[in-house]
């Protein structure tokens, strides 16, 4: 076992003799939001099984734009051969482009796929992000809605390792209708705001003397608008 340096707390992994990471440690921020994740799939599902009326089964697309600022950023660097340091970074904006098509699997409770691309201005990580959504709409497909996801992040900047460490992306959000659009037919306006943790294994240093190893963005708010169809 090797011990991480660190000016705030101390944090363990597991370690190879030829100085490889073998297991990085899932943070709480993670363990949390799989708690979250269940409680609201089982919470969902009793609701949904309650409801007398089922919502007629349709396809339902998303197109959106948002930027998230963190609160807290932490870099983790090795210093020297099995000594790591957890340093905290200048918290700064990021921006996505996020499609998301989803289907109903119970009553207004969809489940479906994500795609989009990401950038945080915070060590030039660009990223496509591919994963998983689950929605719970309280009244029907047009109105307010509340979504989990996970998503895999994978480098497009020659920073972030693509194979291994892509430690990816768990999101609890709201999203509400602002405007219909009178000209085409089932599309309106949507705004969101969300909750975040984003995570990345580094290639290369964003402190030029120490060695890269991994970057986390922890409880990061988000606020986005976008089309839904």
């Amino acid at each position: 076992m090797v011990l991480l340096v660190s000016n705030f707390k101390a944090y363990s992994i597991q370690y190879e003799s030829k100085s490889k990471l073998y297991c990085y440690i899932r943070t709480p921020e993670v363990v949390r939001f799989d708690l979250i994740l269940l409680f609201f799939f089982v919470i969902a599902s009793v609701k949904g099984q309650k409801q007398k009326e089922a919502l007629p089964p349709k396809l339902i697309q998303t197109l959106d734009f948002s930027s998230a600022l963190p609160e807290e950023t932490k870099y983790l660097s090795k210093i020297s051969e099995g000594i790591y340091s957890r340093e905290e970074l200048t918290n700064r904006l990021s921006f996505e482009l996020l499609y998301s098509i989803n289907y109903p699997i119970l009553r207004k409770l969809t489940l479906g796929v994500t795609l989009g691309v990401r950038h945080h201005c915070q060590g030039s990580i660009s990223t496509l992000k591919v994963g998983g959504v689950l929605r719970y709409y309280f009244n029907n497909y047009k109105g307010i809605n509340v979504y989990i996801t996970r998503a895999k992040n994978i480098g497009i900047s020659n920073n972030i390792k693509k194979k291994e460490g892509a430690y990816g992306n768990n999101r609890i959000g709201l999203q509400f209708p602002i405007q219909e659009l009178v000209n085409f037919d089932n599309f309106r306006v949507t705004a969101k705001i969300y909750w975040e943790s984003d995570s990345f294994a580094l290639k290369k240093p964003i402190l030029d003397e120490e060695s890269a190893f991994d970057i986390e963005f922890r409880r990061t708010f988000g606020i986005g608008i976008g089309l839904q169809f």
